[in-house]
């Protein structure tokens, strides 16, 4: 059944989209939905030292990884043209700055999304990041398709902000959890709780440290003072042993007055036990482990840089990787590419960059086994190519020559 597509305009786009129940950011209170409070939003959330630490630490390292189009998992003969666009996305940005912003908004706002502009052909010559807060994905029912029909839908996102309405086929989107697969939950709402707590647990302790002294306590005076003599005494404490500032701290009472001290340390407060909280559970929301936001009270368990670098490959970068590599891969590739075995690849190696051991030990271990070439370990190390021809060979199994010696075949030859 060969069916009509619709007709989107500007003016039920917009309708269509604000229809869509995933992009409203209410909460619900006693069975009736109200507005999220303002104390917490997408921005007071930054404010909390462990979360815009854990942002930072993802976005930073996912917009680090090297980028280039692979064919069947190995590098192409020669480059991709995708390459220089994964590089240099658009004329005001380069691609540490693209990826960067794409992922903050993936990790912050649990939507990433990106403009992709082409050519007249349909080649991509161009990616535009868009916010997430203006974006609003919506689907549209093709004439003549039941509505439980999957074939019949085609899915659009419009630009709240500009009126623009692109098709999916034209918007990089990267997403977490989702309830329809088309925009993922807001985190805001989510973790309106555990932020409320963060940012009033800083607060407090910002509060206690301008208060803190050890005059805190009940003031005893065996005789009734003036309204004058309180005053006097109470702006004495005030102004010599309160808050930073305080210069004196040795209290001394007359008129028979008595001091008994009800201080409490910050020890005793468990003020550091509620922070060791706080930044474990923003290590559970943002999936970052609590001693890459410098809480080491469990860091036993990852008791070495390379073990803690595998784990959060393994548990924190590899979701977020497959799904950027996926995407991109759908929508930047022809077809014939995708077919031909061509896919987008973020080399999580650069993790290693800046430890020569490591990376002479990785390298120099895939040689003798017979996965890389010399030039190709050298390649990865930033060294320049040998010409001695050997070094374009793979070790064969049984060769027990010494890395950078020739066969045994070769020199029996």
């Amino acid at each position: 059944m060969k069916a009509k597509k619709p007709k989107v305009t500007t003016a039920n786009t917009q309708q269509l989209a604000q229809s869509n129940v995933s992009a409203v950011r209410v909460i619900e209170v006693n069975g009736s939905a109200v507005l999220a409070p303002t104390l917490i939003n997408s921005y007071s959330m930054l404010t909390v030292p462990a979360y815009w630490r854990a942002m930072r630490f993802l976005t930073k390292n996912l917009a680090s990884f090297p980028r280039c189009v692979q064919l069947k998992c190995v590098e192409p003969p020669k480059p991709h043209p995708l390459d220089q666009l994964l590089n240099k996305p658009n004329r005001l940005q380069t691609g540490y700055i693209f990826f960067q912003t794409l992922f903050f908004h993936l990790v912050h706002s649990y939507n990433g999304y990106a403009k992709i502009e082409r050519d007249a052909v349909g080649n991509p010559i161009g990616l535009h990041n868009m916010l997430p807060e203006a974006v609003r994905p919506f689907r549209v029912l093709l004439d003549g398709y039941e509505p439980m029909d999957p074939a019949g839908w085609l899915q659009f996102y419009m630009n709240m902000l500009t009126g623009e309405t692109l098709p999916s086929d034209d918007v990089i989107h990267l997403m977490d959890i989702s309830h329809d697969g088309m925009m993922a939950l807001n985190p805001t709402d989510l973790h309106l709780s555990t932020m409320q707590r963060a940012t009033s647990l800083d607060k407090y302790q910002t509060k206690f440290l301008m208060n803190g002294t050890v005059v805190r306590g009940v003031i005893v005076f065996k005789d009734q003072l003036s309204p004058e003599q309180l005053l006097e005494v109470r702006t004495k404490i005030r102004t010599q042993y309160m808050g930073p500032e305080a210069e004196d701290d040795l209290l001394i009472l007359d008129n028979g007055g008595e001091f008994q001290n009800a201080t409490l340390s910050p020890k005793d407060s468990e003020l550091n036990a509620q922070a060791s909280y706080s930044v474990k559970d923003i290590a559970r929301i943002t999936d970052v482990p609590p001693e890459f936001l410098y809480e080491m009270s469990d860091a036993k368990y990852n008791d070495n840089a390379e073990n803690a670098g595998d784990f959060v490959v393994r548990f924190t970068f590899r979701p977020i990787i497959e799904m950027a590599e996926a995407e991109f891969t759908a929508k930047l590739l022809s077809p014939s590419d995708q077919a031909a075995g061509y896919k987008l690849n973020l080399n999580t190696a650069a993790l290693q960059r800046g430890d020569t051991a490591a990376i002479t030990t990785t390298e120099s271990q895939l040689v003798g086994a017979g996965i890389k070439t010399r030039n190709e370990a050298r390649k990865a190390m930033g060294l320049p190519q040998s010409k001695d021809p050997d070094a374009d060979k793979l070790k064969t199994s049984g060769d027990t020559s010494p890395v950078q010696g020739k066969p045994p075949a070769a020199a029996a030859k």
